[in-house]
């Protein structure tokens, strides 16, 4: 048994890959009324400080409630090499090596994980009504072949891709979207910021995590009571749940009313507001 920090960190069984090369290049007409995805870029050297640095930025920093859920403890069961052929073999090894541990650890959490549900098939985990993360399963080594090929063989084949990723995400309300052939993951997040650094070794778990705790957050602000502090009202930034505030006559601005600090109660899994001198003055978001 270790915690989920730890499992985060920990590195699976490269899967035994026998692909089927006879598999169709993926297709659906009904994405074709989305537009293609521009302003992204296509990346394999996550083991490179260059790239960490940056997943850091976009997807951190690491808060109070990361704190907790990295502690709980979680199973992690190594077992033998995964044989990888088709697309029902990966969502198997997802469920089981990716996803498996983090959804352990935030059983506590009104989190769940649906397979082949909705309103296109895919996985999705989902808080409430609130669809968080959707996966998108793909068959073994499908990225490499549709996504990064040179522009002149592959504009048109990407082009599709990244419209049934789009059209996901309009799909299920959701910004946060996932695709994995059992080597690799694609990450999108629609109007990404940069934020602060996020403490942890890189790994395709990670990043997973970041995403799904963005969608916690989402999920949570969408549901949190109105909060008003010395006349500055906290609205929250919809695709990841960042607060920010507004006051009449005056810019919003990310930084709370002076005197006032955010923090986290572990007990009852909420946000709260309180003063400097650490006294409480109003919770800012409900339990999940």
């Amino acid at each position: 048994m270790f915690n989920l920090r730890a499992e985060l960190e920990r590195l699976p069984n490269e899967p035994l890959l026998h692909p089927d090369t006879q598999a169709s290049l993926s297709s659906k007409p009904e994405a074709q009324q989305f537009d293609p995805l521009i302003h992204y870029r296509y990346r394999d050297d996550y083991n490179t400080p260059d790239f960490k640095n940056e997943i850091h930025r976009e997807l951190g920093p690491e808060q109070a409630e990361d704190t907790h859920i990295l502690s709980m403890p979680t199973r992690f069961s190594q077992g033998p090499r995964e044989i990888l052929g088709n697309e029902v073999d990966v969502t198997r090894l997802f469920h089981r090596l990716i996803s498996g541990p983090i959804m352990e650890a935030l059983d506590h959490f009104n989190v769940t994980e649906r397979a082949q549900t909705g309103p296109i098939g895919n996985t999705h985990i989902r808080t409430g009504d609130e669809v968080i993360l959707a996966v998108e399963h793909k068959r073994p080594l499908m990225i490499k072949e549709e996504w990064s090929q040179p522009d002149n063989d592959g504009f048109a084949t990407r082009n599709k891709l990244s419209r049934e990723l789009r059209m996901y995400a309009f799909q299920y309300r959701c910004p946060h979207i996932c695709l994995f052939d059992g080597k690799k993951m694609v990450f999108i997040r629609f109007r990404a910021p940069q934020q602060g650094y996020y403490g942890l070794r890189l790994t395709l778990r990670v990043i997973f995590y970041l995403m799904l705790r963005e969608g916690i957050a989402r999920a949570r602000a969408m549901r949190s009571p109105q909060v008003i502090l010395d006349g500055w009202q906290r609205s929250f930034r919809w695709y990841d749940g960042k607060p920010h505030w507004r006051k009449q006559n005056q810019q919003a601005t990310w930084d709370p009313p002076a005197g006032y600090a955010r923090d986290w109660d572990r007990t009852v899994q909420r946000w709260f507001w309180k003063r400097n001198d650490g006294s409480f003055v109003t919770w800012d978001t409900r339990a999940v």
